[in-house]
């Protein structure tokens, strides 16, 4: 599966930020972040706060999700390492649109927002870089917000399924495995019930599209699990 597809996992785009920077501006702009290790379903930011510090994920994966009117959770994006979280709101000085939280253990490099925006003044090429990644970011943007909100639940369940399948299954070929997570999680991540996981899980399973072990879920065929999105999502 290509990274970045809309609705799947974001690409990994702080290297366009650092690209604009000399190596001694790349050391300063280190020397500003601090480092982070946290546990899973950790909160990094709520929807409605006031957006005071960026994000990069170093390792591990974080989830960015909005939270509608009606209390229905939509999972934007999956963040694995080298992605920025929540720059757009920093830079533009407003309040969170979105939510974020580590899916599993995850090392982050957070920097206060008045830090980065006062080195968006001092280090030459820092503006660029961070104009350059918010221009790539938002025209992902555009196509990620008809795949979450106008598809159906079933094709939002199977394209998160597939993002945060990063790890190939042991001895099988082009198969992808999620370990570790749970079908209530898996239901606050779509925005639906945990009784619709189950049986949406089955009618995977049913169709042969994955495969369900104690807390593991394989993938046998990505390609084939992607065709099946891109189906229903037509349908």
């Amino acid at each position: 599966m290509a990274r970045g597809e809309p609705g799947y996992t974001a690409v990994p785009k702080w290297h366009m930020v650092l690209a604009e920077l000399a190596p001694q501006d790349r050391a300063t702009l280190a020397a500003h972040m601090n480092r982070m290790v946290l546990p899973p379903y950790s909160l990094l930011f709520q929807q409605g706060e006031p957006s005071d510090r960026l994000w990069v994920v170093e390792s591990g994966r974080a989830r960015v999700f909005q939270t509608s009117e009606h209390g229905h959770t939509f999972t934007q994006a999956v963040c694995i390492g080298g992605t920025s979280v929540g720059l757009a709101a920093v830079v533009a000085r407003a309040r969170r649109d979105t939510s974020a939280e580590t899916i599993d253990t995850c090392t982050l490099q957070v920097m206060p927002a008045d830090v980065l925006l006062a080195l968006m003044h001092t280090l030459p090429g820092l503006g660029a870089g961070v104009a350059r990644l918010l221009a790539s970011t938002a025209m992902e943007s555009f196509a990620r917000a008809e795949a979450l909100v106008v598809q159906p639940a079933r094709v939002r369940l199977a394209r998160i399924l597939v993002s945060l399948a990063g790890e190939p299954a042991s001895g099988q070929e082009g198969a992808l495995q999620i370990d570790g997570l749970t079908q209530e999680e898996l239901a606050r991540m779509v925005g639906v019930s945990r009784t619709w996981v189950v049986l949406s899980l089955k009618q995977l399973e049913e169709r042969g599209l994955i495969r369900r072990y104690r807390r593991r879920i394989v993938i046998p065929d990505g390609a084939s699990m992607m065709r099946f999105v891109q189906q229903d999502a037509l349908a």
